[in-house]
């Protein structure tokens, strides 16, 4: 793989993973319950797209 490749993987996972802890705010301080389920679900959704950058990252299908 090429560096350039492995920095932009390295950037969108840092970017997952900051949207992981801005949606865990979000689950924890929200003013309603339809706020937390909406986070949640941006939760799920970033978790499963960090989980291909990894299976990108590391060159295996087990994670797709």
């Amino acid at each position: 793989m090429s560096p350039l490749l492995d920095m932009a993987l390295l950037f969108a996972f840092g970017c997952f993973g900051l949207a992981q802890l801005c949606c865990l705010y979000r689950v924890v301080f929200a003013p309603g319950l339809s706020d937390r389920v909406l986070a949640l679900d941006c939760m799920y959704q970033s978790g499963m797209l960090a989980m291909l950058v990894l299976g990108i990252y590391y060159g295996s299908t087990n994670y797709f």
